[in-house]
């Protein structure tokens, strides 16, 4: 063993005529006069009788150029045991340092293997105001093109909906709601969900499929959403506006229209259908309750033979045959 450091120490005072090895730190080997690092896989400290670095061998490699360690696995580097590299960095496992991604980039997660998983670091980035979006080739904030919008801190665009569009650096999409037919979007509403039909007019009432006309006895005024029936006992045509509108059946002859309805017309007086009141017999007239028309008065009876048709007539004397006196 000591011949073999002998002829290393010996290469070494050959090569370095103009510095000696320790002169040079630990991890440094003095070559051509100039103390260089180790390279990878090599390690030099002094003290141990050696000027040049050594070979750590198959399976090894050196932290520093100083002492050698065992190889750990890709993501991993030696650290008293082998430990993953943490995020923001990556090994191979042929290193002992984990690489930086670099200013403004990270890993999704620690012990990354490659460069290629390194991310931009949307933390470490400035935010973009609304209307731009992070390109992330190189970490600054470019303006969302026409039809795309984007809000604060975006990291992307996002395109406008079918049904609408907007200007290069938008924040929202100006959506261009069409209703079905007879229906509106109110004011500040933006879903084609939120169309509703126009208020219906007189007559009518709102439903599912858009306005309807009230059918017959009921009623309705302006912007219903439902007809009102008429009272008990009143008519009113399909499609009626008042209520006013709602009336009872016209009245049969014989009867008159009053607020509660048909009334029967009192004796000696008369109406024909529909009638609102009631009409006076005329005089030498007369009628019967709820009659539709008026009769003559008939003559009053009397007792005298001459008038009275009941009373037979009186019965002529018959005359009498005279007796022949002459004898």
């Amino acid at each position: 063993m000591w011949l073999i450091i002998f002829h290393i120490l010996s290469a070494g005072l050959a090569s370095s005529a103009l510095i000696s090895a320790e002169s040079c730190e630990d991890g440094y080997e003095p070559i051509d006069g100039v103390c260089t690092p180790c390279a990878e896989g090599f390690a030099r400290v002094n003290g141990y009788f050696l000027e040049m670095c050594w070979d750590c061998g198959d399976g090894w490699t050196s932290i520093d150029g100083k002492t050698c360690v065992s190889v750990c696995p890709p993501g991993q580097i030696y650290y008293e045991e082998c430990t993953d590299c943490p995020k923001g960095s990556w090994s191979t496992g042929e290193t002992t340092t984990c690489q930086s991604c670099g200013e403004g980039y990270t890993t999704n997660y620690a012990g990354s293997t490659s460069q290629d998983d390194c991310v931009l670091d949307a933390d470490a980035l400035p935010a973009c105001q609304g209307g731009y979006y992070l390109e992330k080739s190189s970490g600054s904030c470019e303006i969302c093109p026409a039809n795309t919008y984007s809000t604060a801190g975006s990291l992307y665009c996002t395109d406008c909906p079918e049904n609408g569009s907007s200007d290069a650096g938008a924040t929202e999409c100006a959506l261009q709601v069409v209703c079905p037919e007879g229906m509106y979007l109110p004011v500040g509403s933006t879903n084609v969900l939120e169309c509703t039909y126009e208020d219906c007019e007189a007559g009518s009432y709102l439903t599912e499929d858009g306005c309807q006309e009230c059918g017959e006895n009921t009623y309705s005024l302006e912007a219903a959403m439902e007809c009102t029936p008429c009272p008990e006992g009143k008519n009113a045509p399909a499609g009626s506006t008042s209520p006013d509108d709602c009336q009872y059946a016209p009245c049969e002859a014989g009867f008159y229209m009053t607020e509660d309805g048909c009334q029967e017309c009192g004796a000696n007086s008369y109406s024909s259908a529909s009638a609102i009141e009631c009409l006076p017999c005329p005089e030498g007239t007369e009628s019967q309750a709820g009659a539709n028309s008026c009769s003559a008065i008939p003559a009053p009876k009397t007792t005298d033979p001459q008038f009275d048709t009941t009373v037979p007539p009186p019965v002529p004397p018959t005359e009498k045959k005279k007796k022949n006196t002459m004898r």
